[in-house]
């Protein structure tokens, strides 16, 4: 059928409508105002900002947060900093005479101490869980790279050329320089 035909030629003219307007910017400046809204309305807060800390060879990252309400362990000293976040520490394969080594690794009362060249360590750790010294033998005086990873189970490795890997399953962990 033809537009003639139809009749809509005589009821509509030749009058040409506007094109319609586009909609994006507001949409988008909606989406944006949403955005703000939820995040005032939320009640949450911001997320921490990391704070980056050099000790020795490596770097350390930790999050600034709120202080952990829960009783620091007796065996950690006050100096001694709660790790928030991920980190890493010291190189297996390096040959700096500042890359950490380790000196001892301890456990008394669910505190595993393990100290190095340049630091000391703790972590919560039920004893049993804890290295005999028989394995910690190959770690000692060797280049030594401890590794951190921050989540509800916290883990722990050790890593080094002559000792291999040795991995913890933690609560907490604290660092302190020497």
């Amino acid at each position: 059928m033809r537009r003639e035909e139809t009749g809509l030629e005589d009821m509509i003219g030749s009058h040409r409508f506007p094109a319609p307007r586009r909609r994006a910017p507001t949409l988008a400046l909606c989406a944006a105002g949403a955005a703000v809204l939820f995040v005032a309305c939320s009640g949450s807060s911001p997320k921490p900002v990391p704070r980056t800390d050099s000790l020795g060879t490596a770097t350390v990252v930790a999050a600034t947060t709120t202080p952990d309400p829960r009783p620091r362990p007796a065996g950690v000293p006050a100096q001694a900093q709660q790790l928030r976040a991920a980190a890493q520490y010291g190189d297996p394969a390096s040959t700096d005479a500042a890359t950490p080594k380790l000196t001892s690794i301890a456990c008394s009362a669910g505190l595993m101490t393990i100290t190095t060249t340049t630091a000391v360590f703790y972590a919560e750790l039920p004893c049993d869980r804890a290295l005999p010294d028989s394995s910690v033998q190959p770690f000692v005086s060797n280049p030594l790279r401890v590794r951190v990873q921050i989540a509800t189970a916290s883990k722990l490795y050790l890593d080094s050329k002559a000792g291999g890997t040795a991995e913890f399953t933690v609560g907490r962990i604290w660092l302190q320089p020497n």
